[in-house]
């Protein structure tokens, strides 16, 4: 196999509320049919709520997916449940937890590749990778679902720093690493447009030329740089700390690399207090990077009903490493 489609979808708290409910039961439904419909061949999924382990479990077996990387089997004297690709919050009182899903025909999960990184210590939310087999390879493709810190501004440049020491540790290994992820942040990685070097991401905060305003909820997201007599902002900028510790460690933005155009993956939501962003995305170790060749967020209708994000794929073709 030379292509891998390899996904990211934050799940809009998924199995918190009671499947007997049937607004509950239907949205479920729809997130089960999104995933069998994306046609991926793994995907980072974040917000897995409720009964944890369990509704990861549920969902691989709706969608038609796995989550076991050592799958669950029957003996003569119990029934073990396998291990599964799911990383908690535990022990802080939260269940927004992440996980990994994947097809099995196409790629295979080592039994001794899995590695969580529970919630509490070094994430706010939680971080879980897995090792997988692909023909034609020559060493592993290591894949990882993360959810960056919601409020925590100033915690998101350290938890940048972790992930970059997951995609690209140990040296000397050329590491073929791809995390997704909600970031709660936007890229900073730059594209050459119209003569110049360009932010992929255009600021979403502070527009210039517009009548911007000061909301409450980019306190969690913008950096301040000057204010009236009154103390209040009156201009601002996206921090964008977090992206530049993954693009100055080589660790890039998959969308930047595909040279697609902007689209963004939050935003059409009821509930949406900061307007259209692009808060989930895949970065990969510079190892992997030649290999990005596409980068798409899939809007589709009942993709939008089914979460408050959309779930983005980024197109790898392994053809292009160097063996």
């Amino acid at each position: 196999m030379t292509v891998l489609r390899v996904g990211t979808w934050n799940l809009y708290e998924y199995d918190r509320h009671d499947h007997r409910d049937p607004a509950a039961a239907q949205r479920y439904t729809q997130v089960a049919k999104v995933l069998t419909d994306l046609d991926v061949d793994v995907i980072a999924v974040q917000e897995v709520c409720g009964r944890g382990r369990a509704a990861l479990e549920q969902l691989a077996k709706d969608a038609g997916m796995f989550c076991w990387y050592d799958p669950p089997f029957v003996d003569e004297d119990e029934y073990f449940r396998g291990r599964v690709a799911f990383a908690g919050t535990e022990p802080r009182p939260s269940d927004f937890h992440v996980g990994l899903l994947w097809n099995p025909a196409r790629i295979r999960a080592r039994v001794d590749g899995f590695r969580p990184f529970e919630g509490g210590g070094e994430f706010w939310h939680a971080a879980a990778v897995q090792e997988f087999r692909v023909d034609g390879l020559d060493r592993p493709l290591v894949v990882g679902s993360y959810h960056g810190t919601p409020f925590q501004q100033d915690a998101r440049p350290d938890e940048a720093r972790r992930i970059v020491s997951i995609l690209t540790r140990p040296y000397g290994e050329n590491r073929l690493a791809i995390i997704g992820g909600d970031w709660n942040s936007i890229s900073a990685d730059r594209v050459h447009r119209d003569g110049e070097w360009q932010f992929w991401h255009p600021d979403p905060y502070w527009i210039e030329g517009a009548e911007n305003v000061w909301r409450e909820p980019f306190t969690y997201q913008c950096i301040v740089t000057e204010t009236g007599p009154d103390g209040m902002p009156v201009r601002w900028h996206a921090d964008r700390r977090p992206g530049e510790v993954l693009m100055r460690a080589g660790c890039r933005d998959t969308a930047a690399l595909a040279g697609a155009a902007w689209a963004p993956s939050v935003g059409h939501a009821d509930h949406a207090d900061m307007g259209y962003r692009t808060l989930d995305t895949h970065r990969v170790s510079p190892a992997l990077t030649p290999a990005v060749a596409d980068w798409q967020v899939v809007d589709w209708q009942v993709a939008r009903e089914a979460s408050d994000h959309l779930p983005v794929v980024t197109t790898l073709d392994l053809s292009r490493l160097e063996s």
